[in-house]
């Protein structure tokens, strides 16, 4: 069921979209033709096509308002999401985890002459929880996926890669945890992927980056 949604999605909508165009096109240049040749004649058929195209014309307003609609929805999701990433909360907790990578990471070149630095664990889970959830609304296509990827694409690996033993360590033991923020990560910096797959942006005809791996 999966892979037809998949095709459904990022094949089967985007042509059914342009072929209205093209019929509503074609419609309207038979309507032209036949006026010119003989508009007595074919008077019937001119108001029946005519009838044919306020459909085909009125499915394309419908169709276009929808996608209008849910692009917007889409940015002011991005907009509220950012908001929240830059909130005084987030910036307190990524304040603490950054210390702590910055810390471990020296404590890693010292080759254990260094004493460990202690993990704040609790500043760790909530700050990968946000990211979390952020991939999440990313993935299924519930915030624009440009607008993020462009204001966070560097925040996300500098955290993947900050905490990357911790998220290991973790996965160990529900390898659920904080799947989507890795998975988006490795999506968009590919040198990363070690273990999971990279995900395919859902959305379908609404979102213009539907079946995006990069």
């Amino acid at each position: 069921m999966k892979p037809f949604k998949e095709f459904a999605v990022n094949h089967l909508e985007p042509r059914f979209y342009g072929a209205l165009w093209y019929i509503a096109l074609a419609m309207l240049i038979a309507m032209a033709i036949m006026g010119w040749v003989d508009r007595t004649r074919f008077r019937e058929e001119i108001v029946f096509t005519g009838a044919l195209l306020a459909i085909v014309v009125a499915t394309i307003g419908w169709i276009w308002s929808g996608r209008m609609t849910i692009l917007m929805t889409r940015k002011n999701n991005a907009l509220a999401l950012l908001e929240r990433l830059s909130s005084e909360y987030v910036s307190g907790l990524k304040k603490v985890v950054y210390g702590y990578v910055s810390e471990y990471n020296e404590f890693q070149e010292a080759e254990c002459e260094k004493k460990r630095p202690e993990m704040p664990e609790a500043e760790i889970e909530q700050l990968l929880s946000v990211y979390e959830q952020v991939a999440v609304a990313i993935v299924h296509g519930a915030a624009d996926y440009e607008m993020l990827k462009q204001a966070q694409f560097l925040v996300f690996k500098r955290i993947y890669l900050g905490l990357r033993h911790h998220i290991d360590k973790v996965q160990e033991i529900d390898s659920a945890y904080y799947e989507y923020f890795e998975r988006l990560t490795c999506t968009w910096h590919p040198e990363l992927q070690k273990k999971t797959a990279v995900f395919r942006i859902d959305g379908g005809l609404f979102n213009p980056m539907a079946g995006a791996d990069a």
